[in-house]
C-alpha cells in the first residue's frame, strides 16, 4: 500500500486458483517460530513439488487467474510520503477487494467449501 500511494499507482487485486495443488509445504509452528519470523521478516518453511523434491519444480495443475478492478487512489492524496493512516486505509480496501474477488469466483473453481484467510 505504501509504494502504491507513494507513486500514486492504483493496486489491482488478483487471485490465482489452483496454486495449492502445485506444492506441499511444512512450516514451523509455535512461539519459537513466531520469534524467528518476526526477527527475519518471514516464516521459514520447506515446500516440495514434483517427485517430492524439496524446493523442486511444481506439480502440474490447472491454474485460473481472476483479476479485479483497480482500487482508485484517494482524492486527497498529497505528494511525498503517505501517512500511516492513509496506508492502513488503502491496505484495508485492498484486503476487502481481495476477499470479495475470492468470494465471487471460488465456487466456479471448486473452492466453495474453503474460507479465505489473509494473515
Amino acid at each position: 500500500a505504501r509504494l502504491a500511494l507513494r507513486h500514486k499507482t492504483p493496486v489491482v487485486p488478483c487471485f490465482t486458483f489452483g496454486l495449492s495443488k502445485t506444492y506441499s509445504h511444512l512450516f514451523m509452528r509455535g512461539r519459537l517460530a513466531e520469534r524467528i519470523a518476526r526477527a527475519i521478516g518471514f516464516l521459514p518453511g520447506v515446500f516440495w513439488g514434483l517427485w517430492n523434491i524439496p524446493f523442486g519444480p511444481p506439480r502440474s495443475s490447472k491454474l485460473a487467474v481472476v483479476v479485479g478492478e483497480p482500487i482508485p487512489m484517494p482524492s486527497d492524496l498529497l505528494d511525498g510520503e503517505p501517512s500511516n493512516e492513509a496506508i492502513l486505509a488503502y491496505h484495508a480496501q485492498f484486503i476487502q477487494a481481495m476477499t470479495a474477488l475470492y468470494e465471487k469466483h471460488k465456487a466456479e473453481h471448486g473452492m466453495e467449501h474453503v474460507t479465505l484467510r489473509i494473515i
